[in-house]
């Protein structure tokens, strides 16, 4: 009996059931959530930062989240984003087939570099993105001129 003279659904069974069991490897083997922090529990949003020659921006991937619920924070040289994106499960729901979507608690802390003006932090919140703008310190660019002495 050759390929040729099995019946076509046969193939297409044995793809069914190869695609099976390669999602029941992946689910088994491979991390379930690698944008959670295993030792919080938070999940850690999607971030951009750009740098203009005026300013830093902050975009944020929270789709989802009422920003009431988001909080931004300055802790010494970071800025902490942290809140929380609830789930609404609808009551007729009796089982989830693919769940890839985070929610519950999320932070995310990001290291602010030297030369940016902590006080003028500016925040919006629109189509699921928070923008943080964090303007440079202006530079001081005139020459320093400093005599050394040779012996």
């Amino acid at each position: 009996m050759n390929k040729h003279n099995l019946p076509a659904k046969i193939f297409s069974q044995i793809d069914d059931v190869s695609e099976d069991m390669e999602r029941l490897f992946y689910h088994l083997f491979c991390p379930k959530d690698p944008s959670k922090s295993l030792a919080t529990g938070k999940w850690h949003p999607l971030v951009d930062i750009i740098e203009t020659t005026n300013k830093v921006v902050i975009k944020v991937e929270l789709a989802g989240v009422d920003k009431n619920d988001i909080n931004i924070n300055l802790e010494k040289n970071s800025l902490c984003i942290s809140g929380k994106r609830k789930e609404i499960i609808p009551p007729d729901v009796k089982c989830y087939h693919q769940m890839e979507i985070n929610y519950g608690e999320f932070e995310r802390i990001l290291p602010l570099k030297a030369g940016t003006e902590k006080s003028s932090i500016e925040a919006k919140f629109g189509n699921g993105f928070l923008t943080i703008i964090i303007h440079n310190k202006p530079h001081d660019n005139r020459r320093k001129t400093i005599k050394v002495d040779v012996k």
